[in-house]
């Protein structure tokens, strides 16, 4: 990215992305498991996520440092959230995901 201004709009872009789509992923980490396993359940999934926060920088700051370029690291981050989005599209059942009050008002 040659500009700031470019740059700016890619990260506020990026900003977006990631706030629309983590209420979703909390909602949906938290209500497949039953009430009694939920705190665990957060607590892990918590972890995991500021774990991925923690260590994303450094990782792609030495990947893009080492002889791979921006093009390459970017093409093997969207590989793998290619990869992760069709597990979860086949893997995860929107019904399993849903709270109990909507699946009661489903019926």
């Amino acid at each position: 990215m040659n500009s700031i201004v470019t740059f700016s709009m890619a990260a506020a872009l990026i900003g977006l992305g990631t706030g629309s789509v983590l209420p979703s992923l909390n909602t949906l980490a938290t209500s497949v498991a039953s009430k009694k396993s939920r705190g665990i359940v957060t607590c892990l999934y918590g972890t995991v996520r500021f774990f991925g926060v923690a260590i994303g920088p450094p990782l792609f700051g030495n990947c893009l440092k080492s002889e791979l370029n921006e093009r390459t690291v970017f093409w093997i981050t969207a590989a793998v959230a290619l990869i992760i989005g069709l597990c979860a599209a086949f893997l995860v059942n929107p019904q399993d995901a849903l709270p109990d009050a909507v699946k009661s008002n489903e019926e």
